[in-house]
């Protein structure tokens, strides 16, 4: 499964068209998709979270503390406002190699999937910005497998395209992973 994961970053690279400008608000994030006043940041603070979470109130819906772990650093986190929910993939990033094209349900499929979500600090989610793999990485390189993967499952799934750095850095991470 690894392997067919690794092999859909061999799509073709986007060719030269014009994109329009990257307009954040088109990928309607943070949404209460099953209407129980959590929005999509606070359903994974809740179903993420090691411990039983407390709400900011008794209508349960803002997260305010429980116990987290952030991969990309490879530390726990206890107060919610204390770090971001990274998208695996950037926004920006899907916009360039192919989200440009998507429907607005689509881009806010993407923008809310929890695949493409992951929690860290905010200074890694900041550092990373909309960089593909072949620019950034996590500092914990002990995640760099489960994050090459997610990476190339994610391409996969919403059929991005993929740039030569980006899919070098994949491979050559994925070739390190031990996929026994």
């Amino acid at each position: 499964m690894k392997v067919f994961l690794i092999l859909a970053l061999l799509s073709p690279v986007l060719l030269a068209e014009t994109i329009p400008d990257y307009s954040r608000s088109q990928w309607r994030h943070w949404v209460d998709s099953d209407s129980d006043c959590l929005n999509t940041r606070h359903e994974l603070l809740a179903r993420e979270s090691l411990e039983p979470v407390i709400y900011k109130t008794v209508k349960n819906c803002q997260v305010i503390t429980g116990k987290w772990y952030g991969p990309y650093l490879g530390k726990f986190f206890t107060v919610s406002s204390d770090f971001d929910l990274d998208h695996v993939i950037p926004l920006k990033w899907a916009h360039i190699h192919g989200g440009w094209r998507w429907s607005k349900d689509l881009k806010r499929q993407f923008a809310n999937d929890y695949l493409n979500l992951v929690l860290v600090d905010k200074g890694r989610n900041r550092s990373k910005g909309a960089k593909g793999p072949g620019e950034w990485m996590p500092d914990n390189s002990a995640y760099h497998c489960d994050y090459a993967f997610r990476w190339s499952y994610l391409v996969d799934k919403y059929n991005l395209s993929v740039n030569q750095v980006d899919g070098d850095k994949i491979s050559e991470v994925a070739n390190s992973c031990n996929l026994n």
